[in-house]
């Protein structure tokens, strides 16, 4: 395990394989540097995200980060071959 802070992190490949993420593996697993920043990604439903029990602190789940960053890829390439067609 990696220290980051007074928390263990675990190495990325343990992250990829792993259902739910803490906060901090989030972070690192996302490459997001703010814990507002993927809260509100949670906020938006962008990524799943739960208390368990309402209490305590956040956990991920690694799956719908996944999604979120290959549907964002798709959204840019498509916007990316809307324009070289206009512009052909």
């Amino acid at each position: 395990m990696i220290m980051k802070g007074a928390k263990p992190i675990r190495p990325i490949e343990v992250l990829a394989s792993s259902k739910w993420l803490t906060l901090a593996e989030a972070l690192e697993y996302a490459r997001i540097r703010s814990r507002n920043t993927i809260l509100k990604l949670v906020r938006s439903g962008k990524i799943y995200g739960t208390k368990p029990a309402g209490k305590g602190e956040y956990i991920f789940d690694r799956e719908s980060i996944d999604r979120y960053y290959s549907a964002e890829r798709d959204e840019t390439r498509i916007y990316f071959d809307k324009l070289k067609n206009k512009w052909i």
